[in-house]
Formats: structure tokens, C-alpha cells, sequence
């Protein structure tokens, strides 16, 4: 990024909810379980080491890309958009006053 003008902290923090993944990352030792794991795992362990990244755990109903993986609840979908800074927190709700939460709560949420 510092090629492009625009320079990052180091290191880059990658949230994950995942724990078992989060913990693979900081586990330098291996076992009989983990043999199959791709040599991406090796890349991400030099790359902790280095302090180029950091991995982070941080809790499924916190985690900004689910917007982009999976079909969210109106109110989820609308919360990711906020701290995306895709819209604001102040506009309304698309004039569907009057509409139970029940219904407002499908997936697919709308900008």
C-alpha cells in the first residue's frame, strides 16, 4: 500500500471468527491433525512471524464480511453497511413504518 500513497500500520490486524483457525495460527507446533494443511499455512506463520500480519479473533455477529459471504438479516445486513460507511446511520428506514420486525428481519437487507 505504501506504493500507492497510502501506508498501513504494521502489523495488518486480519479479524477472524473462527476460532479453531485463530488458534492454528498461533500454534507454531504441529500434530497428525493439522498434516494436511497446504503450505498457506507456512506462508501465514511467517508472516505472523515477521509482524507483517496479525490475526485477531473477533465474534461472527461482528465480522464485516459476512455482508459480502452470506445472506444476513435486514438488521445485520444495515449494521454491516453502517460501519462500511455505505450509508448512514441517520437515514431512514426506506418508509416501511408500520412493518413488523418479524418482516423487517428476512434476509436480504436493502440499503
Amino acid at each position: 500500500m505504501n506504493k500507492v500513497s497510502f501506508p498501513q500500520p504494521r502489523p495488518a490486524v486480519l479479524y477472524n471468527d473462527n476460532n479453531g483457525a485463530v488458534s492454528l495460527t498461533k500454534n507454531t507446533k504441529h500434530n497428525s491433525r493439522v498434516k494436511h494443511i497446504s503450505i498457506h499455512h507456512h506462508f501465514m506463520h511467517e508472516c505472523i512471524k515477521n509482524r507483517e500480519i496479525a490475526i485477531q479473533y473477533i465474534l461472527s455477529s461482528e465480522n464485516l464480511a459476512n455482508v459480502f459471504t452470506k445472506p444476513l438479516k435486514q438488521v445485520a445486513h444495515r449494521h454491516a453497511c453502517i460501519m462500511l460507511c455505505l450509508c448512514d446511520d441517520n437515514e431512514g428506514t426506506g418508509g416501511d413504518e408500520g412493518v413488523e420486525n418479524t418482516e423487517r428481519d428476512e434476509p436480504g437487507g436493502v440499503l
